[in-house]
């Protein structure tokens, strides 16, 4: 998976009302790694497609470095088209604030997430669960906590590129949504 967070977009801005969850399917460009041998190091790694940078955070001296998604989210697993060189991941979004959450952009913590393959080789990640509190603008982020489809059987083929702690769970709400 990608070394950097994800940025992606639903197809037009989702209005997430108080107590209301919404799931999103997301589709992110996979890495190749080459190695030399089984236990050998890795030669090189590669994007199978190139993606855009952009900058995800409220201004320009706060948030981070992402890259782009060139597909859309999406709310019905459906309309996500599998395809060899992408992974699907499940973001379920649940609004517990006061107030309507408007969602233009999302970003994504793909280092975080690990990699599976499901039987008929279409590639998937854990589900990400991010829970909006109402309380100074804090989002909860839980992995593999969400549902994959029903009836997915997949394997895991890959590690997260970087662990995160319990502690760094909870985050400003401008980290996840923009």
């Amino acid at each position: 998976l990608a070394d950097r967070p994800v940025v992606v977009r639903p197809e037009m801005p989702l209005f997430i009302p108080s107590g209301e969850e919404v799931t999103l399917f997301v589709s992110t460009t996979l890495w190749v790694s080459v190695y030399a041998g089984q236990h050998s190091p890795m030669l090189v790694e590669m994007q199978t497609l190139r993606p855009s940078d952009t900058w995800f955070g409220p201004n320009t001296r706060q948030g981070e470095l992402c890259y782009a998604s060139r597909t859309l989210a999406h709310t019905q697993v459906e309309d996500v088209i599998p395809r060899p060189h992408r992974a699907i991941t499940p973001v379920q979004i649940r609004n517990h604030a006061h107030e309507p959450l408007r969602l233009e952009r999302l970003s994504v913590p793909v280092p975080l997430l690990t990699l599976y393959q499901n039987q008929v080789g279409d590639f998937w990640t854990q589900p990400v669960l991010l829970e909006r509190s109402g309380r100074d603008g804090q989002a909860r982020l839980q992995l593999g906590n969400a549902r994959l489809p029903d009836g997915m059987n997949a394997r895991q083929i890959g590690v997260p590129r970087q662990l995160d702690d319990e502690v760094s769970m909870f985050r400003a709400l401008s980290r996840f949504f923009g």
